[in-house]
C-alpha cells in the first residue's frame, strides 16, 4: 500500500510562530493568541488594511478544517477562496506561513496516467456536462434528470461529482466492451448518509453489464442479502461461473471519504478498503461476452435502480491487477 505525504499522521502537535497545528486534521476552535497569530502572517504580506479581513478568513478556515498532515482538505480550503477573487501567490504565501502546504495536494493525491491505464478521471473540470478522461479515450457523460453536480468539496483536486440517489449517473458507452484478463477499478467516495448492515436498499457505484449472467459490478449490499450486508463487493459472473470479494468493514460514516479497489485476474477477485485487501474471493477465466451496455457510474446500468447519494472522485479503470494505491 502506498501512503501518500496527505497521510503523514502525526500524534504530535505542530508549533509554527506561536500557532499550534494539530497533528490530526482537526475541527477546532480559535483561541485569541491563534487568531493573532493568524493577523500576524497576514500582516507580513503588507495586505491592503481594506483587504485583510478576507485573507485573514481564509487563514481561519484552513486553520480549523486542514493541518499540514492534510493538504487535501487545504487544496479544497484554497480552491474556494480562490475563487472569490482573492490573489493566488498571497493565499498561497499565507498558507505557507502557518505550515500548511498547498502544492503537496496536487503532486500526492492525483495518479499519473501509466502504460495499464484504461481511463482516468480527475473530475476536476468543474463545468460542462462531461468529465474528460486523462488517457483522452473515455470521457463520461452526464445524466439523468437533473444530472449529476460538479462540487469543490472532492477528495483530491479541484472538484468531484455529486449524485443525488435518485437518478443522476455517469456513462461511457465503449469502456471494457473488450474485457482484460486482468483488471482494477477504483475510485473514492463519500456517502451523504451513514451505510450500515440495516441499510435497506443495495447501491451499485461502477458497473458493466451484459445480462444477469454477464457483468461486472462494485456496489454496497443491503440489509437483505443475508450473507453480505453492510459491505462493498466486487461481483463478475460469467454464464455459470460467479465470483465475489466483500469488505470486512460495515459501516460507511456519512461525510468520510473511503477508497475503494475492485480487481480480478489470475489470483482471483480482490476487494481494497483505503488501501487494504479486506476481500479476496475465488474466480478465474473471463466474464467477457462481447454484448455489454455502457459503463455506468452511480446506478444500474440498465434499470436505473440503486442509486448512488453522496460524492465520487479519483475514478481508475486499468487493464492490470494493481495492488498498490495512493490512500
Amino acid at each position: 500500500m502506498v501512503r501518500s505525504s496527505m497521510h503523514r499522521a502525526s500524534k504530535y502537535d505542530k508549533k509554527i510562530g506561536g500557532l499550534v497545528l494539530p497533528g490530526q486534521a482537526a475541527r477546532y476552535t480559535l483561541t485569541t493568541g491563534k487568531r493573532i497569530a493568524l493577523e500576524r502572517c497576514v500582516k507580513t504580506q503588507a495586505i491592503s488594511p481594506m483587504l485583510q479581513v478576507p485573507y485573514v478568513a481564509y487563514l481561519e478556515d484552513l486553520v480549523k478544517h486542514a493541518s499540514g498532515n492534510r493538504p487535501d482538505e487545504a487544496y479544497i480550503i484554497f480552491n474556494k477562496w480562490l475563487s472569490r477573487e482573492l490573489d493566488e501567490t498571497t493565499l498561497r504565501a499565507l498558507a505557507e506561513c502557518v505550515g500548511i502546504g498547498i502544492e503537496e495536494a496536487v503532486v500526492s493525491c492525483h495518479y499519473a496516467v501509466d502504460a495499464n491505464t484504461l481511463a482516468l478521471w480527475y473530475l476536476d473540470d468543474m463545468v460542462g456536462v462531461v468529465a474528460q478522461d486523462e488517457t483522452g479515450n473515455y470521457p463520461l457523460s452526464f445524466k439523468g434528470p437533473g444530472e449529476p453536480a460538479w462540487t469543490a468539496d472532492s477528495k483530491c483536486g479541484a472538484g468531484a461529482c455529486q449524485f443525488d440517489g435518485l437518478d443522476d449517473f455517469l456513462e461511457n458507452s465503449t469502456l471494457l466492451d473488450v474485457v482484460p484478463a486482468s483488471g482494477t477499478v477504483e475510485f473514492w467516495f463519500r456517502p451523504s448518509s451513514t451505510l450500515t448492515t440495516a441499510t435497506a436498499g443495495n447501491i451499485r457505484f461502477i458497473n458493466k453489464y451484459s445480462s444477469s449472467t454477464h457483468n461486472m459490478i462494485i456496489w454496497f449490499r443491503g440489509s437483505a442479502d443475508a450473507t453480505r450486508k453492510g459491505r462493498i463487493c466486487i461481483y463478475i459472473s460469467a454464464g455459470a461461473q460467479e465470483g465475489w470479494a466483500s469488505s470486512t468493514t460495515t459501516t460507511w460514516t456519512a461525510g468520510t471519504w473511503y477508497h475503494i479497489a475492485g480487481t480480478w485476474g489470475a489470483t482471483g477477485l480482490k476487494l481494497y478498503v483505503n488501501g487494504v485487501l479486506e476481500g479476496p474471493g475465488a474466480y478465474a477465466g473471463s466474464w467477457d461476452d462481447g454484448t455489454y451496455t455502457n459503463f455506468i457510474i452511480g446506478r444500474h446500468a440498465v434499470s436505473g435502480a440503486d442509486p448512488f447519494d453522496g460524492t465520487m472522485d479519483e475514478i481508475r479503470v486499468s487493464n492490470i491487477q494493481r495492488t498498490t494505491f495512493i490512500v
